[in-house]
């Protein structure tokens, strides 16, 4: 039976919310199984009441089938786990990320140990940086472990939430296009990585933590802060719009797609950004190279010092760059006209 567009588009929605809370391997089928049985449903029902299907009739349907979260539910085993097999796949991919960037910040010492030529204690201080990796691998995987059990049991990237009543008409429209569609994955990195960079700058302001290693390396080290590099970070307005982004990161995961409201608000937090970025590197003092000579040869202290500040005034600059052409290809495709 042909249905009018607006039941079609409901059903769709509904029938997309489910397939986002499905592990991939099993989505398709069960979408299918599923729009099979809502259209027979509804025929039956039509075929009772002696009317073509309504757009009351199949609100009401959808509303006794449950929320999307309890119709995925349905459609698969329900073992006992922390992480669920939709999640799971996006729980291996983020801790991949963090393990890859612990171990990126804990051969830090041995890196610069290679550089600065302090041979002597490498093999030392390259088997306390793989103590650091596992020792800072082990409780960061115990932190996304309870983050995606909690999301997972709390109905991750579910448009319902729990206690409220289920209503039908909450389920977001669908994507306008294919590549507005937003998987879970992006979806998270877009709320967890502005959470993790706030950390990291609220915590680790310095590599200070290293200056405990012997030689040359700590030293170094100890120095590449933020105050002693001449950089001055406005904590307040980057909170701010870290928590912006890590919020828009939340809605994404709750609507599985890009739509005209959330595109402009990305644009706008990158112009912010943008910004700020650019209100550090125009206040950036460089200091005096003769501070890293007992470290470093001057020579090398003042290229190290240059291309640190290069590369602070570089960043605002691409990052604006990325932001306005955003800006430009939203409004070319039409989403400038709401």
């Amino acid at each position: 039976m042909k249905y009018s567009n607006q039941v079609d588009d409901f059903l769709q929605r509904y029938l997309r919310q489910v397939e986002r809370l499905l592990p991939s391997r099993a989505a398709s089928d069960v979408v299918r199984e599923l729009d099979s049985l809502l259209r027979d449903h509804l025929d039956a029902q039509a075929k009772e009441v002696g009317r073509p299907v309504d757009l009351a009739m199949t609100l009401a349907l959808l509303k006794s089938f449950g929320s999307p979260r309890e119709t995925a539910n349905r459609f698969q085993p329900k073992p006992q786990y922390l992480i669920g097999p939709a999640a799971y796949p996006i729980f291996l991919k983020v801790a991949g990320i963090v393990a890859g960037a612990l171990a990126l910040a804990a051969f830090i010492p041995a890196l610069v140990a290679l550089i600065s030529g302090s041979i002597h204690g490498f093999g030392w201080i390259l088997l306390r940086s793989v103590g650091i990796f596992f020792q800072s691998a082990w409780a960061s995987l115990g932190v996304v472990v309870v983050v995606f059990a909690v999301l997972d049991h709390r109905g991750l990237g579910d448009v319902h939430f729990p206690g409220k009543e289920w209503d039908p008409l909450e389920l977001p429209e669908l994507p306008k296009r294919e590549e507005d569609r937003v998987n879970m994955a992006e979806a998270l990195a877009e709320m967890l990585s502005p959470l993790f960079l706030l950390l990291v700058l609220c915590f680790l302001p310095a590599l200070s933590f290293f200056s405990m290693l012997p030689g040359p390396a700590g030293q170094i080290l100890q120095h590449l802060t933020f105050e002693k590099l001449g950089i001055h970070l406005p904590m307040a307005w980057i909170t701010g719009c870290l928590i912006a982004q890590s919020m828009l990161g939340f809605v994404l995961l709750r609507t599985g797609c890009w739509n005209v409201g959330l595109r402009w608000a990305k644009v706008l937090l990158g112009l912010f950004s943008a910004g700020i970025l650019g209100w550090v590197a125009f206040h950036a003092v460089s200091p005096a190279p003769e501070s890293l000579v007992p470290f470093l040869p001057l020579h090398a202290a003042q290229a190290f010092l240059q291309l640190v500040h290069v590369l602070i005034k570089l960043i605002p600059i691409l990052m604006l760059i990325l932001t306005l052409k955003q800006a430009w290809n939203l409004v070319r495709s039409g989403y400038g006209h709401v």
